[in-house]
């Protein structure tokens, strides 16, 4: 390739990049990397730095599988009104979500909201068993 290729190479390439934040794809991608390892301590380092600056919506995703993993539920309940729009399709964060509502005791609102994603994800099965559940404890096996 020659000079003039591999300018153009880079400005195609990379110059876009730059609109992007490499910082905080390069934290995100070290935390997950960390995170899947098992090293949370290290994980939890590096979101740190990620979410010193204004953090791209995509890693919540990954931010919020690791605090369920290390179980800082009353965090992802906080982040809850932050994230539930935005992912409002997914239904493993919605689901998550609800799950995390349970267990820092909010279980009406966690149950509301796993009926209400029965509704929606009705192929999901980890969905629809958690409602099968909420109906059996509101003795309500007609509606499981």
């Amino acid at each position: 390739m020659n000079g003039i290729g591999r300018l153009s190479f880079i400005l195609f390439f990379f110059v876009p990049c730059s609109a992007c934040n490499v910082d905080a794809l390069h934290n995100y991608l070290w935390a997950n990397y960390c995170q899947f390892e098992g090293n949370y301590t290290t994980a939890a380092v590096w979101y740190d730095k990620l979410f010193l600056g204004d953090a791209p919506v995509h890693v919540y995703k990954g931010y919020l599988t690791f605090l369920y993993d290390t179980g800082d539920y009353p965090k992802i309940a906080g982040l809850a009104s932050i994230v539930e729009k935005k992912f409002e399709q997914d239904a493993d964060i919605q689901l998550l979500l609800a799950q995390s509502l349970d267990k820092v005791g909010q279980q009406q609102t966690a149950y509301e909201k796993i009926v209400a994603l029965s509704r929606s994800f009705t192929t999901h099965p980890e969905i629809v068993f958690q409602a099968v559940h909420v109906h059996m404890q509101r003795k309500q096996p007609e509606l499981a």
